[in-house]
Protein backbone atom coordinates (compact mmCIF):
# COMPACT_ATOMS: atom_id res chain seq x y z
CA UNK A 1 0.00 0.00 0.00
CA UNK A 2 3.02 2.65 0.77
CA UNK A 3 6.08 1.26 -0.36
CA UNK A 4 8.02 4.17 1.88
CA UNK A 5 6.87 1.45 4.99
CA UNK A 6 5.28 4.50 7.18
CA UNK A 7 1.62 2.47 7.11
CA UNK A 8 3.48 -0.38 9.12
CA UNK A 9 5.51 1.69 11.59
CA UNK A 10 9.07 1.31 9.42
CA UNK A 11 10.95 4.69 7.99
CA UNK A 12 13.56 3.67 4.75
CA UNK A 13 16.34 4.75 7.36
CA UNK A 14 17.72 1.73 7.53
CA UNK A 15 17.81 0.94 3.59
CA UNK A 16 20.20 4.19 3.26
CA UNK A 17 23.39 1.12 2.79
CA UNK A 18 21.13 -0.94 1.22
CA UNK A 19 20.11 -1.42 -2.54
CA UNK A 20 17.16 -0.85 -2.00
CA UNK A 21 14.87 2.70 -1.76
CA UNK A 22 11.81 1.65 0.81
CA UNK A 23 10.48 -1.49 1.67
CA UNK A 24 8.32 -2.78 -1.89
CA UNK A 25 11.05 -5.59 -2.91
CA UNK A 26 12.19 -6.45 0.40
CA UNK A 27 8.26 -7.11 1.54
CA UNK A 28 8.00 -8.93 -1.78
CA UNK A 29 10.99 -11.41 -0.77
CA UNK A 30 10.17 -11.54 2.36
CA UNK A 31 6.42 -12.66 1.54
CA UNK A 32 7.77 -15.12 -0.57
CA UNK A 33 10.48 -16.56 1.71
CA UNK A 34 8.61 -16.31 4.89
CA UNK A 35 4.78 -16.33 3.52
CA UNK A 36 4.36 -19.04 0.62
CA UNK A 37 8.12 -21.20 1.34
CA UNK A 38 6.23 -22.08 4.58
CA UNK A 39 3.27 -22.84 3.17
CA UNK A 40 4.43 -25.26 0.79
CA UNK A 41 7.13 -27.55 3.33
CA UNK A 42 3.91 -27.00 6.12
CA UNK A 43 1.64 -29.06 2.85
CA UNK A 44 5.22 -31.35 2.79
CA UNK A 45 4.94 -32.09 6.07
CA UNK A 46 1.45 -32.20 6.00
CA UNK A 47 1.48 -35.48 3.56
CA UNK A 48 4.83 -36.98 4.51
CA UNK A 49 7.11 -35.98 1.79
CA UNK A 50 10.66 -36.72 2.37
CA UNK A 51 12.00 -33.38 1.82
CA UNK A 52 9.57 -31.67 3.87
CA UNK A 53 11.76 -32.08 6.49
CA UNK A 54 14.85 -30.95 5.44
CA UNK A 55 12.78 -27.84 4.02
CA UNK A 56 11.47 -26.78 7.27
CA UNK A 57 15.48 -27.16 8.41
CA UNK A 58 16.00 -24.55 5.26
CA UNK A 59 13.36 -22.70 6.25
CA UNK A 60 14.34 -21.95 10.29
CA UNK A 61 17.99 -21.34 9.12
CA UNK A 62 16.59 -18.49 6.77
CA UNK A 63 14.88 -16.99 9.59
CA UNK A 64 17.82 -16.69 11.56
CA UNK A 65 19.94 -15.70 8.53
CA UNK A 66 17.09 -13.11 8.60
CA UNK A 67 17.71 -12.04 11.90
CA UNK A 68 21.06 -11.16 11.66
CA UNK A 69 20.48 -9.38 8.51
CA UNK A 70 17.65 -7.30 10.50
CA UNK A 71 20.72 -6.40 12.86
CA UNK A 72 23.15 -6.04 10.75
CA UNK A 73 21.41 -3.07 8.66
CA UNK A 74 19.81 -1.74 12.32
CA UNK A 75 15.89 -2.06 12.20
CA UNK A 76 15.06 -2.26 15.94
CA UNK A 77 11.66 -3.83 16.74
CA UNK A 78 10.21 -5.91 19.48
CA UNK A 79 9.85 -8.95 16.80
CA UNK A 80 13.15 -9.79 16.34
CA UNK A 81 13.04 -11.64 19.60
CA UNK A 82 9.56 -13.64 18.12
CA UNK A 83 11.19 -14.09 15.00
CA UNK A 84 14.31 -15.44 16.73
CA UNK A 85 11.78 -17.74 18.55
CA UNK A 86 10.26 -19.16 15.95
CA UNK A 87 13.27 -19.77 13.83
CA UNK A 88 14.55 -21.74 16.95
CA UNK A 89 11.25 -23.46 17.57
CA UNK A 90 11.19 -24.55 14.03
CA UNK A 91 14.47 -25.72 14.39
CA UNK A 92 14.15 -27.61 17.76
CA UNK A 93 10.74 -29.28 16.55
CA UNK A 94 12.41 -30.16 12.69
CA UNK A 95 14.96 -32.39 14.68
CA UNK A 96 12.46 -33.82 17.00
CA UNK A 97 12.38 -37.57 17.05
CA UNK A 98 8.64 -37.67 16.76
CA UNK A 99 8.54 -36.05 14.03
CA UNK A 100 11.76 -37.59 12.56
CA UNK A 101 9.69 -40.96 13.35
CA UNK A 102 6.80 -40.48 11.51
CA UNK A 103 8.62 -39.72 7.85
CA UNK A 104 8.11 -42.33 5.56
CA UNK A 105 11.34 -44.75 4.99
CA UNK A 106 10.46 -44.76 1.22
CA UNK A 107 11.08 -41.94 -1.19
CA UNK A 108 8.56 -39.75 -2.55
CA UNK A 109 8.58 -37.16 -5.02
Amino acid sequence: MAPSGETVGLSSAPFDGTPFENVLVPGFILFVVFGLVPAVVGYALYTRRRWGWTASVGVAAAMLVWVLVEETIGFDRPTLSLNLATAAAIAVLAVHPAVRHNMPDTKRS
